[in-house]
């Protein structure tokens, strides 16, 4: 079987996150061992969520707390797997032995986007 990505916008997520981890200095670091992934993904809040008028800019009440729509946990996690791997900051995700990964809705302290925390377990 041939794995396809369906979604289009995966590949410059990547990009960025391999982008990031330069600009870091986190590429080429290769890092090995048991490493553990804490991953803090923030997503854009759609505008259906927010009052009108002059309540604009005002959660409704009926907003969900969390983003329990796609894109989904896993795709996400995966593809920061695979960039973290691309990137060569670590030697391979299967050296990834634990992880944490959340979704958040980003607000004006922070960000859509994704926090990536990395520890490498002696």
């Amino acid at each position: 079987g041939v794995m396809v990505e369906s979604s289009k916008a995966v590949k410059p997520w990547r990009e960025a996150i391999v982008w990031q981890a330069r600009e870091a200095g986190l590429a080429g670091k290769r890092l090995d061992g048991d490493i553990v992934v804490l991953l803090l993904f923030r997503l854009p809040r759609p505008r259906g969520h927010y009052g009108t008028g002059r309540n604009a800019g005002a959660l409704r009440k009926s907003a969900p707390k969390r983003p329990n729509v796609k894109p989904d946990l896993d795709k996400l996690v995966r593809a920061v797997g695979d960039a973290l791997s691309s990137a060569a900051v670590i030697a391979d995700d299967a050296r990834i032995v634990g992880m944490t990964a959340t979704k958040v809705y980003a607000d004006a302290e922070l960000p859509p986007g994704v926090s990536v925390g990395l520890e490498v377990l002696s």
